[in-house]
């Protein structure tokens, strides 16, 4: 199936720190699986990947309380899941990958956005750290089409309405690709 990637722009030249709620966060440069997985540049595409055992933000600098160091200065990109988070049907945040952000000032302790698919950790062209969600196009749809329209929306006019949703996702799909 077709693969977006949405840069996920609250992250731009930030750390990658990655929860699960259920601790089976898993990185394919070690075994196991963490309830977080932090990946944080130390050079032109080259990390340090640290895990801990609980689903909670780390803070922005120095070394994370409670984390142990997994790998010092590896290539990216670092790619960070769940075993449910890749699936069409991963719906609940439990099946998903949580992603830390900075703090707001309408979220001053900053907050966890969960997104399908894999969160990712890469340098763009100029070398700048980035953090992505590659993603399907199907499980993108899933996860875009009712933050933009209502799903309440199919069952209006005895079902007519079915047809601006599906419009919605026609649009999105085209988007997307």
């Amino acid at each position: 199936s077709d693969t977006v990637t949405v840069r996920l722009r609250t992250l731009d030249g930030l750390q990658t720190a990655a929860v699960s709620d259920t601790k089976q966060a898993i990185w394919s440069g070690a075994p196991g699986t963490w309830g977080t997985i932090l990946a944080r540049r130390v050079g032109t595409n080259r990390y340090d990947v640290w895990g801990s055992a609980d689903a909670a933000c780390p803070g922005a600098t120095g070394v994370p309380n409670g984390f142990t160091q997994l790998a010092a200065g590896v290539p990216g990109p670092i790619d960070i899941a769940t075993a449910a988070s890749s699936g069409t049907a991963a719906a609940v945040p439990a099946d998903l990958v949580g992603v830390c952000e900075p703090p707001t000032s309408a979220a001053k302790s900053g907050r966890i956005r969960y997104y399908r698919g894999i969160v990712r950790a890469v340098n763009d062209g100029n070398g700048a750290a980035r953090t992505v969600n590659a993603v399907s196009v199907e499980s993108y749809l899933r996860g875009v089409v009712p933050r933009e329209s209502m799903p309440g929306w199919g069952d209006a006019a005895n079902g007519a309405g079915m047809h601006a949703l599906r419009a919605q996702a026609s649009g999105a799909r085209s988007y997307a690709l």
